[in-house]
C-alpha cells in the first residue's frame, strides 16, 4: 500500500459518507479493471445504503462481462443521458482523460457535482475535483482493495470476484511487470473470501461469438511491419469488417496487439481498426519498457502505460496510418537518444 493512497483515502471516505445519490460510469470499450473496479464500488455503495447508479457509458456491454455480478444492474445510458444534476457525487475509475467518461458528448460537471478520480494511468490528466492516482498500481481493482482495507470496508463474495478479475486482467494473468507480490497476496485473500472468482475468469475467456474469431483472423491477416521489423500493425478498414458481418464490439478486447508483440523480433504490436469511417480504434503493446507505447498514443492524443497504451482517432484511414507511423518514428528516435 502506497504512501498516496493512505493520504488520500480519508479524503475520499469523506466525500463518500456526505453523499446520498453516486454516479459511477465504465469507459469507452470498457475492459475488466474498468467494470470489475466500478461494479465493486456500486456493490460497496448498496450496502452503504447509498442510492447508486452505475452507467454503461458510450459502449455496449460485451456478453463476457455479464458474468461478472451485478453486472445485469448497469443502466444501458451514456453520459449524455444522465442528468448529473441529480447526484452529489461522481467516482470516475480507471479513466485516464475526460474522453474518457465520453468520447462522444461534451461534459460539464455542475457546480453540485463532487467529482473524484481513481486510476492507475501515469497518463492521467488529474480532471476531477479530488484525484488518487497511483501509477505504482497495475490495476485500479487493486487501488480499491487497498482502499476498501484502509477504510475497514467488509468485502464480499461478490465484491471479491470483481476485484479478482479486475486484477488478474490488468495484469495479463499476472505476469506484467508492474505485478509485485501486494498484488499477489490481494489475489490471494480474494480467492479465499471467493474461489467462485476463478470461474468468472473462466467465463470471460470463454464467451466469443463466432465473429470475435472472424475478427481475429481478418485482423491476422492484415499485418504489416515496419522500422526493421521492430513494428507489427494490424492495419482493418472499415469495408473489411461489413464484409465478414463484425460489428464494432467483436474488435473489442481480442488481444491482436499483445499477440502480435508476442512474436521474437516484434518489439511493438499494434491493433488499428476502422469501426466506422472516420474512426480509427488504436491498442498499442510493446515487449518491455524501452519503447514507451505511452507516448506513442499521447502524441496522437491518448495515453496508457510504457507498455500499453491506446488512443482513438477521428480521422481516414490513411491519414491515421501515416499519423500512426510518423509518432511512432517519433518515438524511436528519442528512445535511441
Amino acid at each position: 500500500m502506497t504512501k498516496t493512497v493512505q493520504e488520500v483515502a480519508p479524503k475520499i471516505l469523506e466525500e463518500i459518507k456526505k453523499a446520498k445519490r453516486v454516479l459511477l460510469h465504465l469507459h469507452p470499450r470498457p475492459d475488466e479493471d474498468s467494470i470489475g473496479s466500478a461494479l465493486t464500488l456500486w456493490h460497496a455503495f448498496k450496502r452503504m445504503g447509498k442510492e447508486v447508479t452505475l452507467i454503461q457509458g458510450d459502449s455496449a456491454l460485451p456478453l463476457k462481462f455479464f458474468s461478472f455480478p451485478g453486472a445485469e444492474h448497469i443502466e444501458k445510458k451514456h453520459i449524455g443521458e444522465i442528468n448529473l444534476s441529480e447526484f452529489d457525487l461522481f467516482i470516475i475509475v480507471d479513466s485516464a482523460q475526460i474522453r474518457m467518461v465520453s468520447d462522444m458528448n461534451d461534459i460539464t460537471f455542475p457546480p453540485s457535482l463532487y467529482t473524484i478520480v481513481i486510476d492507475h494511468h501515469p497518463s492521467n490528466t488529474r480532471y476531477a475535483q479530488l484525484n488518487l492516482v497511483d501509477s505504482t498500481y497495475p490495476a485500479t481493482a487493486q487501488i480499491i482493495y487497498d482502499l476498501f482495507k484502509l477504510w475497514g470496508v467488509s468485502i464480499s463474495e461478490e465484491i471479491a470476484q470483481c476485484l479478482y478479475v479486475g486484477m488478474w486482467a490488468d495484469t495479463g494473468g499476472f505476469q506484467y511487470s508492474l505485478t509485485n507480490a501486494d498484488t499477489l497476496r490481494a489475489a490471494a485473500d480474494l480467492l479465499e473470501i471467493s474461489p467462485k472468482a476463478l470461474d468468472v475468469v473462466f467465463k470471460v475467456l470463454n464467451s466469443n461469438e463466432p465473429q470475435h474469431i472472424a475478427f481475429q483472423g481478418l485482423a491476422l491477416s492484415c499485418v504489416e511491419t515496419f522500422f526493421d521489423e521492430q513494428v507489427a500493425i494490424s492495419f482493418v478498414p472499415f469495408e473489411k469488417l461489413q464484409e465478414k458481418g463484425i460489428q464494432p464490439f467483436h474488435t473489442e478486447n481480442q488481444g491482436i496487439s499483445s499477440a502480435l508483440k508476442s512474436v521474437k523480433g516484434w518489439n511493438v504490436g499494434i491493433s488499428f481498426v476502422e469501426t466506422k469511417p472516420n474512426r480509427v480504434v488504436i491498442s498499442i503493446r510493446t515487449r518491455n519498457e524501452l519503447i514507451d507505447a505511452s507516448k506513442i498514443a499521447e502524441i496522437l492524443g491518448g495515453g496508457g502505460h510504457k507498455v500499453a497504451a491506446g488512443v482513438t482517432l477521428r480521422a481516414p484511414f490513411q491519414e491515421a496510418k501515416k499519423k500512426l507511423i510518423e509518432a511512432i518514428g517519433e518515438v524511436l528516435v528519442e528512445s535511441r537518444a
